[in-house]
């Protein structure tokens, strides 16, 4: 459904031979990443584990809680894929990218975001479009709503 949503996305994986499958090939403490396509790790050979790491983290609220289940995992990852060709396409114009890492920032200490998204702008943009994407109504994910339009005009 992401990738009809953002079809931007799915272009660039197709031109840049990534791979949208979802295997069990990353790292064995890593529950998923994103990268060159998505990888889930091991962890996910067993998925009642997979579960309990997952609503450990939402729980303690290292993690959104958008939906609280646990598709929260690909909506955070294909937020990195989303990020990523939003900013590739600001490619050499420094001033549009200025301001879309300040509109990033400005989702901080909203209601509803995570301890996760304080690391960095990729990850607080893959965590806010994790709770956007859950149909949170949160101020984190309304704010985030808005920005995201702006964005992919």
């Amino acid at each position: 459904k992401l990738f009809a949503k953002y079809p931007q996305v799915l272009q660039r994986y197709r031109e840049q031979g990534y791979s949208y499958t979802l295997d069990t090939i990353g790292d064995a403490g890593t529950l998923a990443s994103a990268g060159h396509g998505f990888s889930f790790g091991r962890l996910f050979s067993n998925y009642e584990n997979v579960l309990h790491e997952y609503l450990e983290a939402i729980t303690s609220g290292s993690q959104v809680r958008g939906d609280g289940t646990i598709a929260g995992l690909f909506r955070h990852e294909f937020g990195h894929e989303l990020d990523t060709t939003i900013r590739m396409s600001m490619y050499g114009d420094l001033e549009k990218r200025k301001s879309y890492m300040s509109d990033i920032r400005s989702l901080y200490g909203k209601f509803g975001m995570s301890e996760y998204a304080t690391v960095n702008e990729e990850e607080m943009f893959a965590e806010a479009f994790a709770e956007y994407e859950s149909g949170s109504d949160s101020e984190f994910a309304k704010a985030f709503g808005e920005l995201l339009g702006r964005w992919l005009k």
